[in-house]
């Protein structure tokens, strides 16, 4: 009997395998798969560019012209914004930020009561002055890649001048304002010690002037091709003409 089993259970094995075996050779009969040489939906990749150079730096209008027209309340207004993370009172010391009582002019992180970001502490040989907190309130991760200031910046630069306006108030003795015509130099005259354009020479007082070249014709000294040089050039005698007759 033992044996009769195992002979069933070995021929529903084997049928079984036939008929996987069958079904597969069936279905590659009846349906005859293609694979196409080219692809029928081509990708077009013209419009794919590859990445250009690097996009130059954002030119940062100068602050010193505008420092004249800025608006001190405006800038104490702005200032609200950032009174959760800084004191602006003299001698209340740090709190998220560094206290900014007295900033314009004073050391870039200078303030003892407070752990500066390795990109400030790296600059602490340079001043807050008018530019560099121009530089820094535009786009403060941009100025010190790694600061952990989180402002994202002021885009205006007229909000950036009201709020230096302002901060320049925080101290006993305000830097003075800066002269807006040492911002750069004026439209379309050359800077303080560059050359004329078109690379002229300015002319040396007292210095002789350059000699003419010769015209067709002429050689150095202005007398004619085959005429001798050695004498100096005289002007021909005009023809003498008859003289008018004279009224009778």
């Amino acid at each position: 009997m033992a044996s009769l089993e195992g002979n069933k259970i070995f021929a529903a094995v084997l049928t079984a395998g036939v008929l996987a075996t069958g079904a597969g050779t069936v279905s590659r009969i009846l349906f005859h798969p293609h694979v196409p040489e080219e692809r029928h939906y081509a990708i077009d990749t013209s419009a794919v560019t590859t990445a250009g150079p690097a996009a130059e730096p954002e030119q940062i209008e100068p602050i010193a012209p505008m420092m004249a027209e800025a608006s001190v309340e405006s800038g104490e207004e702005l200032a609200r914004r950032c009174a959760s993370c800084h004191n602006f009172e003299e001698g209340q010391g740090a709190k998220v930020g560094p206290d900014l009582y007295g900033v314009l002019g004073r050391q870039i992180a200078s303030v003892g009561d407070f752990q500066y970001s390795e990109a400030l502490t790296g600059m602490s040989g340079e001043t807050w002055d008018y530019e560099h907190l121009n530089e820094f309130l535009h786009g403060p991760s941009a100025y010190a890649p790694g600061t952990k200031m989180s402002f994202a910046g002021l885009r205006s630069a007229g909000d950036r001048a009201d709020l230096i306006a302002y901060l320049r108030t925080l101290s006993h003795d305000p830097m003075p304002m800066p002269d807006p015509a040492a911002a750069a130099p004026a439209e379309g005259q050359p800077a303080e010690g560059a050359e004329p354009s078109g690379g002229a020479e300015a002319p040396v007082e007292g210095a002789e002037p350059p000699a003419a070249t010769p015209g067709p014709g002429q050689t150095e000294g202005g007398q004619g091709a085959g005429e001798s040089s050695g004498a100096p050039d005289q002007p021909e005698p005009a023809e003498q003409q008859p003289a008018p007759a004279q009224p009778n």
